[in-house]
């Protein structure tokens, strides 16, 4: 990158010229990969003495299209505001009084699709999938009592009832 950094921002520079479409070097990013570490890459005489592209933000992790990435970023950085929202959605429903299939029904179409989207590009951890069952338990309330969370997948097949709920895994 040193070597075409400069021609790396004159493109930049020139396009925003003719085009009127300018990068907001503000909301710009590097990531440094490998062997390279934030320290080294602001160091850099390339980095340094390149005018507005000086200010570019060097980071380990960031946010990208909805998702956390780099060297330094966990599944659960990508998955804490799925989840927070989730059970925001899940304090709502709760105070619905909606019977057992209609739960189901709410869990399937509505609420596990709110972490699918990070599903699509991380795996999802252990602790992530604990949030999730955490947060279902929430949903089915008392299902822990009647029956264990690990089978509420299964409810057709144990128990014939019309629809199952979905796991998160």
């Amino acid at each position: 990158i040193d070597r075409h950094w400069g021609e790396i921002t004159k493109i930049f520079d020139e396009f925003a010229e003719f085009s009127g479409l300018k990068v907001n070097v503000s909301k710009t990013f590097i990531m440094p990969l490998g062997q390279l570490t934030v320290d080294s890459l602001r160091n850099e005489d390339w980095f340094r003495n390149n005018g507005t592209w000086a200010g570019t933000n060097i980071v380990t992790k960031e946010k990208y299209l909805g998702v956390i990435v780099g060297p330094e970023a966990t599944a659960l950085d990508s998955y804490l505001k799925p989840l927070e929202k989730l059970n925001s959605k899940i304090s709502w429903w709760v105070k619905q009084g909606l019977s057992l299939m209609e739960k189901v029904t709410v869990w399937n179409s509505y609420l596990l699709p709110i972490v699918g989207y990070v599903d699509q590009v991380r795996l999802q951890s252990e602790e992530v999938n604990r949030e999730i069952t955490r947060a279902l338990s929430s949903l089915v309330r008392g299902a822990g009592n009647w029956i264990p969370m690990c089978h509420l997948s299964y409810l057709n097949k144990m128990f014939g009832f019309p629809l199952d709920f979905r796991s998160a895994m």
